[in-house]
């Protein structure tokens, strides 16, 4: 592709994100790269989701699946991304010229996406929940019929 850098890297089939400040890096799930685990204590907040479909104010998409970041703030705010902002400073450039430059990028408080990735382990330990429920409801209606 015209314009776009490109590099073989050492992984393969392997999630990657930029991070704030434009790096990019893997997610990994080994327990070498982790420390202080325990079990995840609240999944509860899946259920005050919303999933809708939309259609995008460009026209460039339709019928399209997912949630509202606003919405998610107010029940999970880890799952939202939220607008980042430059800070502009001046710096005189090579020739003693005062020249704008994005000196950082500072995070604000309004949403404006949804980190679905995040939302798998909620809902892996909701679904857990519901199997440990439906297989007690089984073993009640097959002793039940039983007797």
């Amino acid at each position: 592709m015209t314009g776009v850098q490109t590099c073989a890297l050492p992984i393969s089939g392997t999630a990657l994100y930029v991070d704030a400040g434009g790096i990019i890096g893997t997610l990994s799930s080994s327990e070498r790269y982790k420390k202080n685990i325990r079990d995840l204590a609240d999944s509860n907040f899946i259920y005050s989701l919303r999933p809708v479909i939309y259609d995008a104010k460009d026209g460039s998409a339709q019928n399209c699946e997912g949630l509202i970041a606003e919405e998610v703030d107010l029940v999970a705010p880890n799952l939202v991304r939220y607008k980042k902002e430059k800070v502009m400073a001046t710096r005189k450039d090579e020739f003693g010229d005062d020249e704008e430059y994005i000196k950082e990028w500072r995070q604000t408080d309004i949403p404006d996406g949804v980190h679905y990735d995040r939302l798998i382990v909620p809902m892996l330990k909701e679904i857990k929940k519901h199997h440990t429920i439906l297989t007690n409801l089984i073993k009640r209606v097959s002793s039940l019929e039983a007797a």
